[in-house]
């Protein structure tokens, strides 16, 4: 799995002709990652270009409550912090202990002797910008254990919301933006508990992290539900639908996102309980006038990758008047729901087994 790092902390410049061979520490981090594989996060420009939930730009001098949750849930994502503490005021603090009390590695650049009270909120402190960034390379590493670690650490942050209402104004779903040409959109509708036909349900534990962590191998633009649901936005969609006057706040965005981007195909992360058969189910949705050619082949390649992964694989037809069915003719895009059995589920117990899910799935969206 590609890290990534968010940075937080003043404006410095860096001594011209320095190792680093940039005046700004900011681009000076940029490009020293850049050569080595490590994703930069930087909210000065993330919060200006990243959509919102009305499909809409930040405004880059907006300072309002919700450009910081956006810069918190930037961090939420990310895997290490490193914070430039010369001058540093409230913006350099807040990222710092926020990412600390989420179990992130906190990597200071700040002057010594550092302050015992700097200490107990990182992990290491230097001196030298070239050294922290050195003690970071030789942190990173993409094997198993990271991709369970970081699953484990998004889905504990799931749970703390997962029984909650949002506030009012705000979303019940969190959207992270695509970072490649694929044209697929990746959902986890029920990573949070929601209410369906008056009956409230659990959440699908680790469908949110598992679809996040999907985002982030694959580049996919991605939706995970980040609150408790007043309803099943996805699956009670009313009959008929119509996307041009939906009042549903998901479905308007989703159709944003298609719109905006271009999307071709949209799949749906599920999970089932252990009474339900092991493995995959597969179902896919397309719109009539899609050719059946092309639903064919993207079965076949989700069929393929779980065979190689020796995951049980099923595909089921689907009932033409469901709500899935609807929606993709409203979008008039495929649409593939893969429902994952519990077993697959669990990655602090089957570790090798979430690994192995994880892959697959990567392997599969990226062959689309």
């Amino acid at each position: 799995m590609k890290k990534n790092i968010y940075l937080c902390g003043p404006d410095l410049q860096l001594s011209e002709g320095g190792p680093l061979g940039q005046t700004s520490w900011r681009s000076a981090v940029f490009h020293f990652c850049l050569k080595r594989g490590i994703q930069v996060i930087n909210p000065l420009t993330e919060v200006k270009d990243s959509l919102n939930s009305n499909g809409l730009s930040f405004i880059s001098g907006d300072r309002s409550r919700k450009e910081v949750e956006k810069n918190l849930s930037l961090i939420d994502r990310c895997d290490y912090v490193l914070a430039n503490l010369y001058s540093a005021d409230e913006s350099s603090w807040i990222p710092l202990i926020h990412a600390h009390n989420k179990g992130k590695q906190v990597i200071a650049w700040t002057q010594f002797p550092v302050n015992p009270w700097l200490a107990s909120y990182t992990r290491a402190s230097f001196e030298q910008i070239e050294d922290a960034l050195e003690y970071i390379v030789s942190q990173v590493h993409d094997d198993q254990k990271s991709i369970i670690d970081w699953s484990i650490q998004y889905e504990i942050g799931l749970k703390e919301k997962s029984e909650k209402f949002p506030i009012e104004g705000e979303t019940d779903f969190q959207y992270f933006p695509g970072t490649t040409d694929n044209q697929t959109l990746l959902i986890a509708p029920h990573a949070t508990s929601y209410w369906h036909l008056g009956i409230l349900n659990e959440g699908e534990s680790y469908t949110g992290a598992l679809t996040a962590a999907l985002g982030r191998l694959t580049g996919v633009n991605t939706i995970v539900s980040s609150y408790c649901s007043a309803e099943d936005s996805l699956y009670t969609v009313g009959n008929p639908l119509n996307i041009k006057t939906t009042t549903n706040p998901l479905i308007a965005f989703i159709n944003k996102l298609v719109q905006v981007h271009q999307l071709e195909r949209i799949v749906i992360i599920r999970g089932r309980n252990w009474q339900n058969n092991r493995g995959i189910i597969v179902k896919s949705y397309s719109p009539d006038n899609y050719s059946k050619d092309c639903e064919a082949k993207l079965i076949e390649v989700i069929k393929k990758h779980s065979q190689m992964r020796h995951i049980d694989f099923t595909f089921k037809e689907v009932a033409e008047n469901s709500d899935l069915a609807r929606l993709c003719n409203a979008l008039e895009k495929p649409i593939i729901e893969i429902s994952i059995h519990k077993a697959c589920l669990i990655p602090e117990m089957q570790r090798a087994q979430y690994h192995n899910l994880i892959s697959m799935l990567e392997e599969t969206i990226n062959g689309f």
